[in-house]
């Protein structure tokens, strides 16, 4: 049991697909130690209006509408990177075996990663 921390977001980092992120497990400054990429090719132009509606920038949701993602994370999880190159590699653990918990029947280690700023 670690420490509860403030939930942190940022206002110029999204949930395009690709991104690398936080889940604070649905509770306010409750965040676990559980990190995913955003893995979500396409939203709908309905789930666009919306976001239009509810105050998203338009360049955000042309983003959306382009590369895809999950903007209903946005102001509640934490973005930290992004999926540049290697997406394939993204979709070939996310088609790995999994259980009824959805934990993958075999451990996926990532022997290595390349960070970098774009």
């Amino acid at each position: 049991d670690g420490e509860l921390f403030k939930d942190e977001y940022s206002l110029n980092l999204w949930h395009f697909n690709g991104a690398v992120a936080m889940d604070n497990s649905g509770v306010p400054d409750a965040n676990g130690s559980r990190f995913y990429i955003v893995q979500n090719s396409s939203i709908t132009n309905e789930l666009a209006e919306e976001m239009l509606d509810g105050g998203f920038p338009e360049k955000v949701v042309d983003k959306y509408l382009k590369a895809g993602g999950v903007p209903n994370y946005d102001f509640k999880d934490t973005v930290f990177g992004q999926v540049i190159e290697g997406k394939d590699v993204v979709e070939k653990i996310a088609a790995v075996a999994r259980d009824e918990q959805n934990k993958p029947s075999e451990d996926v280690t990532i022997t290595s990663i390349e960070i970098g700023t774009v």
